[in-house]
């Protein structure tokens, strides 16, 4: 026989109806933060748990289709990325990211709780209780390491946005920076482009675990192209003259570059005899037609995540999944007036 406790042994207790500790224990209603305050405490002492796919069948009967909600952890403690004016360099894909997340926890029918885990006053017990009080089960991670806070992660489908730093039994959607950088330099190639070099901070490099970096060298090998040595060096190194010394002793016709100022430094670039530099972004921001690059799926990434979440609570797992799950997405080629046609002298 259960001996899970019921709303109706809870509200008796506390001498209120079975709607008002429903409502409680949903997060809804406008009820007073001393009654909410008793009612939790009183379903903690009992060890009442919700049941979210049972609310999620009351709601389904009504025409909802309602599944439940999920939630978006998203981390970074310097500043909430979501709000963050002006936005972080490494953070302004977030809302895309965001709205991919929302766009199909809707076209499943769940809800979606927005969660910044370091927001000042929220513990990690705190937003265990909201988890739990809420009926979430399924966890969306942004930049949250599966374990960077101290919840009990058993209990939760969780999938990553990117990938991991220990991707060991976390499922996760992403998109390659390698096979970006290879599409790129090979579009390059395909402008009639053939001492192309890459421009890249060691922050960058090693988020992106030097695949940008390995996909460049070996499309060069691959392709037969002059041998161009990638400018790699710390954020605050890398500066206009840093980058014209190098476009001088490479001999550089075409750059790739992830999130730096190369287009600006360009701009007022002078080379003895030289004929014009090409120019690719390993990660667009905006699809105006004047940067050639890539355009990563961020939205879609989002989405997966979504998709992720929902397998595994429709197959009842929770915590690290026996197998490791991945979605990888591919990123588009946007042409660009940066990078313009050349006649292609062959090599």
């Amino acid at each position: 026989m259960s001996t899970q406790p019921t709303l109706a042994e809870i509200a008796a207790v506390i001498g209120v109806s079975v709607m008002t500790v429903s409502k409680v224990l949903r997060g809804e209603g406008r009820i007073s933060k001393t009654m909410r305050e008793r009612v939790k405490a009183e379903a903690a002492r009992r060890g009442y748990q919700p049941n979210p796919h049972g609310v999620g069948l009351v709601r389904a009967r009504k025409g909802q289709g309602w599944r439940g909600t999920l939630a978006l952890l998203v981390g970074h403690k310097e500043a909430n990325p979501r709000t963050a004016n002006p936005p972080h360099p490494l953070h302004y894909h977030y809302p895309r990211m965001v709205a991919g997340v929302r766009t199909r926890a809707a076209e499943l029918g769940y809800g979606l709780d927005v969660f910044w885990v370091y927001e000042p006053g929220l513990s990690a017990e705190r937003l265990e209780m909201i988890l739990w009080t809420r009926g979430i089960e399924g966890l969306v991670l942004l930049s949250v390491q599966p374990g960077e806070i101290s919840i009990n992660w058993t209990r939760y489908a969780c999938a990553y946005l990117g990938r991991p730093e220990n991707a060991d039994g976390v499922a996760f959607a992403w998109a390659d920076f390698y096979s970006a950088t290879r599409l790129a330099y090979l579009k390059t190639r395909e402008a009639g482009y053939r001492r192309i070099g890459l421009v890249i901070d060691t922050v960058h490099d090693r988020l992106t675990e030097g695949r940008c970096t390995g996909a460049c060298v070996a499309t060069q090998l691959s392709c037969k192209d002059p041998r161009v040595n990638p400018l790699i060096c710390p954020v605050d190194a890398l500066n206009r003259s840093v980058f014209s010394d190098w476009m001088e002793r490479e001999g550089v016709d075409a750059v790739l570059s992830l999130r730096n100022r190369t287009q600006e430094w360009l701009t007022v670039a002078t080379r003895t005899n030289s004929p014009g530099v090409g120019r690719a972004d390993l990660d667009l921001r905006t699809c105006d037609g004047r940067i050639a690059g890539i355009w990563m799926p961020y939205e879609r990434i989002g989405m997966a995540g979504v998709d992720l979440v929902n397998g595994q609570l429709q197959r009842n797992e929770r915590g690290l999944l026996a197998t490791t799950a991945e979605i990888g997405l591919l990123a588009e080629w946007k042409p660009g007036a940066s990078m313009p046609q050349v006649a292609d002298e062959g090599n």
